[in-house]
């Protein structure tokens, strides 16, 4: 049941035939254009692995919950901090109507690649100022240098 869940975290193809959603739809309703989106956690659990699996799946939950507010308030001082948090808190009730990992695979491949376009962005364009800085303060200290 969790293989869906952690192929998608080291791909990024969309894979139909691993999706619990996409078998029960070509099984059961092989006639649909999509698949229904009433397949969530709990469904998934009465299907495949009961309340041993839905216990599973709530522990993993609150583990991930737990660790993004203790990494918060470690790094909730920055910026991407704050805006880690921020989309993780927006996207948590994805969790409750998808699969367990849909934060790390959501995390992974959307705000992450951004993150570090925003920091590369922010290096180049600080950089830029750095050196236009360095270049004025060497200009100024030859003209002090000079006699009087």
């Amino acid at each position: 049941m969790f293989f869906n869940d952690f192929i998608s975290l080291f791909t990024f193809g969309d894979f139909t035939r691993w999706n619990p959603a996409e078998w029960y739809t070509r099984n059961y309703y092989p006639q649909a254009e999509w698949a229904p989106f009433t397949l969530g956690p709990i469904a998934d659990s009465a299907i495949w692995g009961g309340e041993a699996d839905l216990v599973l799946r709530s522990l993993i939950n609150g583990v991930f919950f737990a660790y993004i507010v203790r990494w918060f308030l470690r790094y909730g001082d920055r910026w991407w901090g704050l805006t880690v948090y921020v989309y993780c808190c927006a996207a948590s009730i994805l969790t409750l109507k998808t699969s367990v990992f849909s934060d790390l695979n959501l995390i992974e491949k959307n705000l992450v690649p951004v993150l570090l376009l925003v920091h590369a962005a922010r290096v180049l364009r600080f950089s830029g100022q750095t050196a236009g800085a360095t270049s004025l303060s060497a200009q100024s200290s030859e003209v002090r240098v000079s006699p009087s």
